[in-house]
């Protein structure tokens, strides 16, 4: 088992620490008030145990729930009856976590579930998924799946190398490819080299930028056949700059050295950073366009303003100290602890939010001052959304809980008017991305545009929801658990669609203090659909150039 302590002012993790064959571990804490908790592959999380530490403190003890769980086993095959290998498999219910694993040699699989109502999907790329609902109260054998080998889609690539006017090739340059409905884009190697996919024909425009030279001129390219042709010649920029420059100051208006400092233009291309200097000034230089001006460092809430450029402008940025935390549980009706449940709490100076542990236990850490705290439905799951709880802080607040009403069908308003759909949702992939269907479903689908590792760079990064019979107009709700942020610094982002198909694509970016590395989990609900990822925080200079 691990324990691990959160510090209750700000959120600073220390450890985890591993419990040895005894059950016996060790926390070295400064002195302080911390929540310590435990948790164990397959087991329920325990309950958080709040500690002010000003010494040796001992029989800090944990009980992790031991849960009954059984066997859930099958076959995968394919459209011949063959075994089918490398399938993943996914079990799913809403407000639990998952399981998932991936078919053997043979087509066998076997899951380990807690007793209770599950999706079970079976999917693999050139195959039309299938899902079953399954009831598990003992073991479940011979829940077996025919997968029929569907169509591949039909994928455009296009390539070709970056380089300068002087023909030598641009490592780290920005190449974006777009139309109305899609998109994709890349980093290039050192080599220059740069390669782009899209999977639907027409008409794409193609830029690339980077450090210390002009943004390219857009080229048009049509679609199909693929292009191995499209290179691209970036020369030094002698574009036209605008100043962006101010202080970052803390509540007492004391200058906060060291803050990361961000500028994202609105046009996809990525964000240029900075840190504030020892008086807490920062500076940017860049080209014409409407930019989201943002500011982090630990232990504060990350706020942001709005510019556009020219003329060069003048943005001072407050940073907020997290002095205070908030803290509950959110429940169904029946008092069951619901699992991955976003909670957020808003105020005048911004938002902060987290998901819900296995125990349905969150902690929120904020500022001082008022806050409106909401419990959202996870994923679109037949959940009605508890009203809002208005919060005042200092002090700490405990026991701001919520508990979530299901209902059985039709759409039903949450706290702020918006229809959700209360039907069974779609489960959530855990292991591998959903591929995209290509053949024409009955029904809504919701999947992810490409299957590669989600890798989340400095600047920013995006990740692209294929959609498609959806009847608009919908609500596409993201959230992330994690070291990362959507662009406007929240974890929480919710978008009206009124497209039946198409493409919708999220901007991420590092949280402050993120470290390469660190990992976090992205997740999608559309029309009673959910889907999930895991994604990398990653550094531009070792990210591969693939060769296909």
């Amino acid at each position: 088992a691990l324990v691990l302590a959160e510090t209750v002012a700000c959120g600073v993790t220390i450890g985890p620490v591993q419990a040895d064959a005894t059950g016996t571990y060790t926390l070295t804490l400064p002195a302080g008030d911390y929540a310590i908790r435990s948790s164990k592959d397959s087991h329920a999380a325990t309950q958080i145990q709040w500690l002010t530490v000003s010494g040796p403190a001992d029989g800090i003890d944990f009980t992790i729930p031991l849960p009954m769980h059984y066997t859930l086993s099958g076959i995968v095959r394919d459209g011949n009856g063959q075994p089918l290998a490398g399938a993943a498999v996914n079990a799913w219910t809403c407000g639990q976590p998952g399981s998932s694993t991936t078919t053997l040699y043979d087509g066998s699989y076997s899951l380990e579930l807690t007793a209770g109502a599950y999706t079970i999907l079976a999917a693999k790329t050139g195959y039309s998924a299938q899902s079953r609902s399954v009831a598990i109260s003992a073991d479940r054998g011979n829940i077996d799946f025919a997968l029929p080998l569907s169509p591949l889609a039909s994928a455009y690539t296009v390539y070709g190398y970056v380089t300068g006017n002087n023909s030598l090739p641009i490592g780290n340059a920005y190449v974006r490819i777009a139309n109305e409905g899609m998109s994709d884009s890349s980093w290039t190697g050192n080599c220059g080299l740069y390669r782009l996919t899209v999977n639907q024909p027409g008409v794409y425009v193609i830029q690339a930028g980077a450090s210390g030279y002009a943004t390219s001129l857009s080229r048009t390219i049509v679609l199909p056949p693929s292009r191995p042709d499209v290179d691209v010649a970036l020369l030094p920029d002698s574009t036209p700059r605008y100043t962006v420059s101010g202080n970052v100051r803390d509540d007492r208006g004391q200058p906060v050295a060291g803050s990361d400092v961000q500028a994202c233009p609105d046009d996809g291309m990525p964000c240029q950073r900075t840190t504030a200097d020892s008086a807490g000034r920062y500076s940017f230089n860049l080209t014409a366009a409407r930019y989201v001006v943002t500011v982090g460092r630990t232990c504060y809430l990350e706020t942001g303003r709005q510019v556009t450029l020219p003329p060069d402008a003048t943005v001072d940025l407050a940073l907020h100290r997290l002095t205070n935390s908030i803290a509950g549980r959110v429940t169904n009706g029946e008092g069951a602890p619901l699992y991955g449940v976003p909670v957020r709490a808003s105020g005048p100076d911004g938002q902060v939010s987290a998901l819900t542990n296995s125990n349905g236990e969150y902690i929120l850490h904020l500022p001082a001052g008022s806050w409106i705290v909401s419990a959202v439905s996870p994923g679109l799951c037949p959940y009605v959304s508890p009203p809002a709880i208005a919060v005042t802080t200092p002090p700490d607040r405990t026991g701001i809980n919520f508990v979530m009403t299901e209902v059985t069908g039709g759409l039903t308003p949450t706290a702020t008017g918006t229809p959700v759909a209360t039907r069974t949702a779609t489960p959530i992939p855990t292991s591998t991305p959903t591929p995209t269907p290509t053949s024409t479903p009955s029904g809504p689908w919701l999947a992810w545009h490409d299957g590669e590792p989600l890798l989340l760079l400095p600047g920013r990064s995006s990740a692209a929801v294929a959609f498609g019979n959806i009847s608009p107009p919908a609500i596409l709700s993201a959230t992330i658990a994690g070291p990362a942020v959507f662009l406007s610094g929240g974890q929480v982002l919710t978008r009206t669609i009124t497209a039946t198909s198409g493409l919708s694509t999220l901007y991420l970016r590092p949280a402050t203090a993120a470290l390469p590395g660190y990992t976090f989990t992205l997740r999608v609900g559309m029309a009673g659909l959910s889907i999930e990822r895991n994604g990398t925080i990653a550094w531009q200079l070792f990210l591969p150039v693939v060769l296909k």
